[in-house]
């Protein structure tokens, strides 16, 4: 015995069992090794990774060689352990049991065969066989109690603690966690007691209680420390981070989640491994992450239901069924919230049953089916409320309180919100429930004419709102607000019914997710950095992506077989997906600012103070359907409905995108005809945005135009009124937020000289390489051009400028916008190499197509170059609307830089060149807007 403890290793350990079976038929030692390697098994599958597999299979070894049937029985016992703590094959670590506790029950020994039911009957409730689960535990209860088998008999309640709290019976369940706790009290059977507290953390949260949750999980993390357990330890931070996505901590939520399944994975257990992605789902729903938490539940949905983890399989598919209704997909999402009810019911689950109904409920309200949507929501409050979930009773008392007041029945939409407030820290707890009760008191107020309570009461909501946003990473905040603009849009509405049109334009500010914003005011650092020894892998992985990326490009525009491309685009989506998964992560890691309070009520900035007399902001805001414009002056802020325009203009801007596909493949001759046909789409568009304001423009030399929604792609310097475009009446830039405008006029750029790059991209662009010489002649700078044109000199190069010129095919990448590209000789600059940048550029031009296109996201946040490039650190920039043609676009840009070094202002050059274009009068050969306008002033347009 002793030198089979000595033996080093599992190897060695075996050996040692075939050297010895003689000795081993002695009972005495027989039983000390085969007790040794069952504490060994034990340790590895409840400690720590290692061999417990190895372990199981001594334990089979000595079972085969001594033909000791309590031997085999440990056997079973270990195997079980092993496959329901680690692998998460439920069914068969049941297996596993059943044969042990049948070998005790032949050898009568009730006490063992009582012991295997304590992880059977975990078994039991992973598998959804609650009553069995109930039976057999009250069985084992009496045979451990009566022989005082105290430790085993803690687990056992433990586990039947889990059970109930699967079926949402949270009181019983803590009074199942308390007899415990009492039972390691009195004994001294420590063991049980991290599991005690960290199901009572699980219980808590279920309850409502978030504040016992999180104190409970802190006892558990404590103790699991104490104790050197460390998969327990980040057992504890996968609950805390539960915990925390119910309270809309979402980033640290999100940070938790990383470091368990880092843990997990590490530690080879698959089961734990696969629970992690799929609560981090609930937490990608909560603000907004629909198709990454669709993709999440459909991966991990079919491995749990192998493992026969029903439970956890059905709340994958419900999950998915949140996510689809989320994308719109509302019958998808029905016949699937369908799917997991009849799971659930099937289970006996009847709570997991009416959380179905509840989200089913809330589809019915989105549908307005009214009626059907209030009855099934007063039933889920009513059965939440007798099991004690008081935040689901909460959220399904303010869902019948939507109901109501969509019905006209205002007294009793305020007792629903009434009894949703009282339910005490299951509503008080949650902003998110919070920001909907004073939703729901601000319209229900507005409706009995109390403007000054509505206000009130939808200025409460919005803060509760923002106080969610701000506990995200910015990345993550455009997709919160995205179904969240309905609350902006009302109070907005409700401001400018009251004639406060500079609080309503506050509030349309706010509306905008402001991620870009933020990130350029608290100077957060997004790039891919190892800012810990643990996120180096995280780097290395995504540095090789990026390598690999960049070869798969070179190969698509090296030419191939059709089928060879196919699978080129296809791998780079996947690589490109990867890399924007592994850049989030880091993110996740390092968004500390997500945790100060003062940074979770952001505030908005009057571009007022910023303004000459000289120049008006107009600002458009889509409120519902209709479209609001705001005109900024030094002196006031005035508000203008369009009523009609926002669903008006979509066929004219449709007509335009097409026209303008057209122009550059039209015979010869018909320039007159295609001016024309332009002129007629921007002539509409101008009659829809800007002649109800035609008359306070007039007074005005500088207009700064800050768009919203669709706006985003039109032309505004391009619109036609009748007689002449707008750029011939005032000089006009862009912004996508008018609250940027302090950074983007803070100070003087202290870059020095020019800096220009021409790529022709193969002879695609012959005039990109003329294009950039002759800008860097006139002002004297630096030029590198095709093979010089390459990634390394423009980083070291470009920190240092004051005007960075880009003359290279554009590449945009709707489905990534993070992967927008401009090319260069020796690879792409993406979106995510142009937020590593640090420029102190007055001016950056893109000279490129479609580098002033964007993915416009919630909260009107931009993707695309013009993000990047404005938090790299530029003043303003010149970009491209549309795909631009390779000889005009050297003449304006020459004409451009030829009055920047006049002295002109960005505005006044750019202004000027484009003017250029319509000397020759209407027969001129690029008078065509086509061949002018795609180019725009984003940011300052004052002098270099």
């Amino acid at each position: 015995m002793i030198n089979f403890l000595l033996a080093p290793g599992v190897a060695a350990q075996e050996q040692w069992l075939r050297e010895n079976v003689a000795l081993l038929a002695d009972p005495d030692c027989g039983d000390g090794v085969a007790g040794r390697l069952k504490a060994q098994a034990d340790y590895f599958v409840r400690v720590r990774g290692g061999e417990p597999a190895a372990y199981v299979r001594l334990l089979d070894t000595l079972a085969e060689l001594t033909g000791q049937p309590a031997h085999r029985a440990l056997a079973w016992r270990a195997a079980g352990n092993l496959q329901a703590i680690v692998v998460g094959d439920f069914g068969l670590a049941r297996d596993c049991y059943d044969q042990a506790a049948a070998i005790y029950r032949v050898l009568g020994r009730p006490v063992e065969e009582a012991m295997c039911q304590v992880g059977k009957v975990s078994c039991l409730t992973k598998l959804a066989h609650y009553e069995e689960a109930f039976r057999l535990g009250q069985w084992a209860r009496q045979v451990l109690a009566e022989h005082q088998v105290w430790p085993f008999l803690a687990g056992l309640l433990l586990n039947l603690a889990t059970t109930r709290y699967d079926l949402g019976e949270g009181e019983q369940s803590l009074d199942l966690l308390q007899e415990a706790w009492q039972i390691c009290q009195r004994t001294g059977a420590a063991d049980h007691l991290g599991g005690v507290e960290l199901n009572r953390a699980l219980t808590y949260n279920l309850l409502g209680d978030t504040e016992a949750a999180v104190r409970a999980n802190q006892i558990a993390h404590d103790l699991f420390t104490q104790r050197g357990q460390m998969v327990e330890v980040a057992r504890t931070q996968f609950i805390l981070a539960i915990i925390y996505s119910w309270l809309g901590r979402f980033n640290e939520a999100l940070a938790l989640y990383d470091q368990a399944l880092v843990v997990f994975q590490g530690d080879n257990r698959p089961y734990d491994a696969l629970l992690v992605p799929l609560f981090h789902s609930h937490c990608l729903l909560q603000f907004g992450r629909y198709e990454e938490a669709r993709q999440v539940c459909r991966r991990v949905n079919p491995l749990l239901a192998a493992g026969g983890a029903a439970h956890e399989a059905a709340q994958a598919v419900l999950h998915e069924a949140i996510a689809l209704a989320g994308l719109g997909d509302e019958s998808a999402a029905l016949a699937t919230l369908d799917e997991a009810r009849a799971l659930f019911l099937a289970q006996g689950n009847r709570i997991w049953a009416a959380v179905c109904d509840l989200e089913r409920a809330a589809l019915l309200y989105r549908q307005q089916r009214f009626a059907q949507s209030y009855d099934l929501a007063r039933l889920c409050a009513g059965l939440f409320q007798k099991n004690g979930q008081s935040p689901r009773q909460a959220q399904a008392l303010l869902l019948a309180a939507w109901n109501a007041l969509a019905l006209g029945d205002y007294e009793a939409t305020g007792g629903w919100i009434d009894q949703a407030r009282a339910v005490g820290p299951g509503y008080d707890n949650y902003p998110s429930l919070r920001s909907q009760g004073h939703h729901l008191g601000g319209r229900l107020a507005w409706q009995r004419d109390d403007r000054p309570a509505a206000l009130a009461e939808y200025d409460q909501a919005i803060r509760e709102l923002e106080q969610l946003r701000g506990q995200l990473m910015v990345e993550f905040r455009a997709d919160f607000l995205a179904d969240k603009g309905q609350l902006y849009q009302e109070v907005v509405e409700l401001c400018l019914l009251a004639g406060q049109s500079d609080l309503a334009l506050s509030y349309a500010e706010r509306a905008k997710s402001r991620a870009l914003l933020e990130m350029i005011a608290g100077q957060i650092d997004v790039r891919v950095a190892a800012r810990s020894p643990a996120d180096q892998p995280l780097v290395d992985e995504l540095q090789h992506l990026l390598s690999q990326s960049k070869q798969v490009y070179r190969r698509l525009l090296a030419g191939a077989s059709e089928a060879t491309q196919s699978y080129l685009q296809e791998t780079l989506r996947g690589l490109e997906a990867r890399m924007t998964r592994l850049w989030n992560d880091l993110q996740i890691r390092h968004a500390d600012y997500a945790r100060d309070a003062a940074l979770t009520q952001v505030q908005t900035e009057s571009a007022r103070p910023y303004l000459d007399g000289d120049t008006l902001l107009i600002e458009y805001f889509v409120a519902g359907r209709e479209l609001v414009v705001f005109l900024v002056s030094r002196e006031g802020v005035a508000a203008h409905r369009l009523s009609g325009a926002y669903a008006a203009l979509r066929r004219p801007a449709l007509v335009l995108s097409r026209h303008l596909e057209t122009v550059p493949v039209a015979p010869a001759g018909g320039m007159a005809r295609l001016v024309a046909e332009a002129q007629q789409c921007l002539g509409e568009l101008y009659d829809l945005l800007l002649r109800p304001v035609a008359d306070v423009m007039a007074g005005y030399r500088r207009l700064i135009v800050v768009p919203h929604g669709r706006l985003h792609h039109l032309p505004f310097h391009a619109l036609y009124d009748g007689r002449r475009y707008l750029i011939e009446q005032c000089q006009v830039s862009y912004l996508p937020a008018a609250s940027l405008l302090r950074f983007v006029r803070a100070g003087q750029a202290a870059g020095q000289g020019l800096v220009a790059f021409g790529y022709s991209a193969g002879d695609e662009l012959p005039h990109a390489v003329r294009e950039a010489q002759a800008v860097a002649r006139m002002w004297g700078g630096q030029v590198f051009v095709e093979e010089e044109a390459t990634l390394d000199h423009l980083r070291q190069r470009s920190p240092q400028a004051k005007v960075l010129h880009l003359a290279t095919h554009g590449l945009f990448n709707r489905e990534n916008p993070l992967f927008s590209s401009l090319a260069l000789a020796d690879g792409q600059l993406t979106t995510l190499d142009i937020f590593h940048l640090r420029l102190e550029a007055s001016l950056v031009t893109l000279s490129a197509c479609e580098t002033g296109r964007h993915v416009v996201t919630g909260g009107d946040e931009l993707l695309g170059l013009m993000r990047a490039f404005l938090y790299a650190g530029a003043n303003s920039l010149v970009l491209g609307l549309w795909r631009v043609f390779d000889q005009t676009t050297l003449l304006l840009m020459e004409w451009f830089y030829e009055r920047l070094a006049a002295g002109q202002s960005k505005g006044e050059a750019l202004r000027a060149a484009q003017l250029s274009f319509m000397a020759e009068g209407d027969a001129g050969p690029y008078r065509h807007p086509y061949y002018w306008a795609p180019f725009v002033l984003v940011g300052d347009s004052g002098r270099l």
